[in-house]
Order: structure tokens, then sequence, then C-alpha cells
């Protein structure tokens, strides 16, 4: 008998990875050309107002103040189901959320150049801890939706407060995320004034929450108001919305760069 020849196949993770890689390329330098930068923006600004307007509808029309029982028990009343499908919402969402958050801690971690990444792991505790806090009142909102009309409205109530008034700290702790963001891109040069002027605005919403823990009535109540409410949730969604775009672009313009130079090296 004769031993059988083994015949090795030819490894395919090279040549998916080259055309991988060739994909990128394609992406990054389409990304990059003035046209489709501005049209990335205007987008972005287009979701932002789009958010805004939309948020700014459900504070003023539909969440009812955090002190008026009557209108929370009609909110359940009529928006139970709406309450629920937005939850389930949240929690798939919540998979794209992380996974932007990490993308932009591995970028601003490559471009940190403080010492032993100092800045980068201050912003990555805040980022922690926001989003385990953030993600933590959502799953709180679960309850009163769950509840209603199987427990007494005052507890429907109670419950529905409690998310709410502890999402008072949520601004707080992400004003170190923000501020260490805003010093890597500064101390690089990269950040544009607009996304400056942002994060900075950004940083003054977040204090705004803290005012949601003195009251259940008007523009400072945490449920509905306007100050200690919307704008904390606004702006910094703003804030996130604009410095994923930008990253996007960052990314696109530096691929397309290294690229380019190493044709000319070639």
């Amino acid at each position: 008998m004769t031993p059988q020849t083994r015949v090795e196949k030819p490894d395919p993770s090279p040549a998916k990875a080259e055309l991988r890689d060739h994909r990128l390329d394609r992406l990054a330098s389409s990304l990059s050309t003035p046209a489709n930068t501005r049209v990335l923006y205007g987008l972005a600004a287009l979701i932002v107002a789009v958010v805004g307007l939309v948020l700014f509808g459900v504070v003023h029309w539909i969440l009812p103040e955090g002190g008026d029982f009557t209108g929370t028990i009609a909110f359940y009343d009529k928006y139970q189901a709406v309450v629920k499908a937005c939850l389930l919402l949240a929690g798939v969402g919540a998979v794209a959320v992380i996974t932007v958050i990490g993308v932009l801690a591995a970028l601003f971690w490559q471009l940190d150049t403080s010492k032993h990444h100092a800045i980068s792991w201050v912003a990555v505790v805040s980022d922690t801890i926001f989003g385990a806090t953030m993600f933590i009142e959502i799953s709180l909102a679960a309850a009163p939706a769950l509840l209603y009309g199987h427990v007494s409205n005052e507890i429907v109530h109670a419950l529905h407060i409690i998310p709410f008034a502890s999402a008072y700290i949520l601004g707080v702790v992400w004003i170190p995320n923000v501020a260490a963001t805003l010093l890597i891109g500064s101390r690089s040069g990269l950040f544009p004034i607009w996304l400056k002027a942002l994060g900075l605005a950004t940083i003054a919403a977040d204090f705004l929450a803290l005012l949601a823990a003195t009251t259940l009535t008007g523009p400072l109540n945490g449920v509905n108001g306007i100050v200690s409410f919307y704008i904390p949730a606004f702006v910094p969604t703003a804030w996130f919305i604009m410095l994923t775009v930008w990253s996007v672009l960052y990314w696109a313009g530096a691929r397309t760069a290294s690229r380019d130079e190493q044709a000319l090296g070639e």
C-alpha cells in the first residue's frame, strides 16, 4: 500500500483579510470626500434636531409632572403598551450604545498622550459607571408599566418616580468622561471649535440634572422638567451623536491618509 499524500489546502485567511481591508479602504475613502463629509454631518444634525423635537414633545405634552398623581395614573392607563415597547427598544439599542462607547474609548485611548493614559482611564471609568447606572434606571422604569393594574395606584406612582428621581446623578457621573474626551481632543488639536463648544455645553447641562433632587413640580422636577430633565437629556445626546460622527470621519481620514502614504512609499 502506498501512503496517501496529504494535500495542503491554502489558508483563506490572508485573502479574506485583504478583501476586508480593501472594503474598509473604499469605505474610508468614500467618507473622506468633502461632499460625503457634509452629508454625514448634515444627517447627524438632522437626527439631533428630530430627537430634540420628539423629546420636547414627550416632555411637554405626554409626561406628567412628578408630583401629579392623577396625571401619572392616567399616563399609564393610556400609554402602558407604548412604554413597554419603548423599553424593549431601549434594551435592543443598549447593544449598539455599548458597542459605540467601546469603539470611542479605543479611539481616544489611542489619541491620549497623558502618562499611563490617565485621562483615558478617567473617561472609561466615568463611562462605565454612567452606562451601568443608566441601564439600571431603564430597568427600574419597567416596574410601573408591568405592575399597573395589579397593584395600588400609590405604588405605581412611587415606582414611576423612583427611576426619574434617582437618575439625577447620571449627568454628574458622566461629566468626567466628557471633560476627559474634550481634553484629549483639544490636546491633539483635532476637535473643531463647534465640537468643543458642544462638549462644554454638555458639561453645563449635566450639572443641571442635580436640581432634580429638589422638587417634583415645575421646570426643576426630574420627571418632565425642562431644566432638570429635558436639557440634561437632550444636550448630552446631541454631544454623543456628533462625537460619534466626528470619530467615524476622523477614522476615515486617518485610514485614507495612511493608505496614501503607503502607496507613495511603494
